[in-house]
């Protein structure tokens, strides 16, 4: 998606409809593929934060509100204020950049105590 939303913006006026074309069919293409992984990502999301409310894991309470759909929110907010170029080159990288920074939080924080 990304390489799609660069070539929109370095191609000329014309081609730009085309490029826009192609943008709508891939998005409803991911829609479809992604839909199970994002229903399961809610539910797994869903089941650590109450896991981590019961009070029987290592984790503080706090970070109940810290799952990958969250952290997904959270990136979609920050980038509306980032330039254009990091805009472009991180479309599409949502889940990507939220499960690794997810990980990263839950391990610093069990291994931080």
């Amino acid at each position: 998606m990304g390489e799609y939303i660069q070539a929109l913006h370095k191609v000329d006026d014309q081609s730009q409809t085309i490029i826009a074309d192609m943008i709508a069919r891939h998005r409803k293409v991911l829609i479809m593929s992604y839909a199970p992984v994002i229903i399961l990502v809610l539910i797994a999301s869903i089941m650590f934060s109450v896991l981590v409310l019961s009070g029987k894991t290592e984790f503080p309470v706090w970070i109940a509100t810290i799952n990958p759909v969250t952290v997904t929110i959270l990136w979609l907010l920050i980038k509306r204020f980032l330039s254009q170029f990091v805009h472009d080159w991180t479309e599409g990288a949502g889940f990507n950049l939220a499960n690794p920074i997810f990980f990263a939080l839950t391990t610093i924080m069990l291994w931080n105590g």
